[in-house]
């Protein structure tokens, strides 16, 4: 029998649709206010790139840990923003998401 982490990350994946040319090295996903925010991290040729709930960030990285650590400061910068009343919408905005 799986364990619900097992079934959950199937449902993440499930949802997840980005560009066929990115290979997905990563996936993780955190609760912002009401919302849970899937993040996948993806490589193109030779640069790791962000995807946040599908949509692509504007900065390319040399490595998924380079990434990640980049990441967690757009995270708590995020969770600022959303502590504020800002929409997750406007948030995407505001950190140059490409749509």
């Amino acid at each position: 029998m799986r364990d619900f982490k097992d079934v959950m990350n199937d449902l993440r994946e499930s949802v997840t649709s980005i560009p066929e040319e990115f290979f997905i090295l990563e996936r993780d996903s955190f609760r912002l206010g009401e919302e849970v925010v899937n993040v996948v991290y993806a490589r193109e040729g030779k640069n790791v790139n962000i995807f946040l709930n599908n949509d692509l960030l504007d900065e390319d990285f040399p490595s998924v840990k380079v990434a990640k650590e980049s990441f967690k400061h757009i995270r708590n910068m995020m969770n600022e923003m959303i502590n504020e009343g800002i929409s997750l919408e406007e948030i995407r905005n505001e950190i140059n998401i490409r749509v």
